[in-house]
């Protein structure tokens, strides 16, 4: 048995190259990823396609997300092993876009000069990270500790200012960007095996 607890949300928008997509015509939600104009021209992340399944599903429902799926498999959408090098592959226009990327990926890209974007989803899908003490830990009180720093309000700020990524505590601070959104958290029971 083990202890968690969540560390930092990572968010899962659109991303798109700017050289090779203008804002206007980015897709602006899920729905608009399975236009035939896109075809060829996306990858998600295989570890995340699980998980992405399951959002459509209950942001769509059964019957709507079913067919949305379907016209998504005709898509012929890239899988690539990492978020970071799905997000180099889009900044460097060999995708136009990838969806259900992680945006600290598309941030750290866009923050050396990718011409990289993100879109914000409604809702918008987060997956927590986690912190862990096992059971059996040689030093679980150094291990506590250390885990009440990371969670604090301090420690959050802290790790928010350094990392791309959204705290998981809601009295700190998230980017404007994403202001104004509805969040859909996936849940560590939804969370692909081999994500965990």
């Amino acid at each position: 048995n083990s202890r968690w607890i969540a560390f930092y949300q990572d968010p899962k928008p659109i991303a798109y190259n700017t050289n090779r997509v203008s804002g206007a015509e980015a897709p602006k939600n899920w729905e608009d990823l399975a236009q035939p104009r896109w075809k060829g021209r996306l990858g998600i992340p295989v570890a995340d396609g699980p998980e992405w399944v399951n959002v459509i599903l209950k942001i769509m429902g059964q019957d709507k997300g079913t067919e949305h799926l379907k016209r998504m498999a005709a898509q012929d959408i890239r899988m690539e092993k990492s978020n970071s090098g799905l997000a180099q592959l889009v900044a460097a226009g060999d995708l136009d876009l990838a969806f259900f990327v992680n945006n600290a990926a598309v941030e750290i890209a866009k923050g050396q000069g990718a011409p990289i974007a993100a879109v914000a989803t409604d809702p918008l899908v987060t997956s927590p990270q986690v912190l862990i003490v096992f059971k059996d830990a040689p030093r679980p009180f150094a291990a506590a500790l250390l885990l009440d720093w990371l969670t604090s309000k301090e420690g959050q700020e802290r790790v928010r200012d350094i990392n791309p990524r959204f705290s998981a505590r809601k009295d700190v601070a998230f980017p404007p960007s994403f202001a104004g959104r509805k969040f859909l958290v996936i849940g560590a029971e939804q969370v692909s095996k081999a994500r965990m």
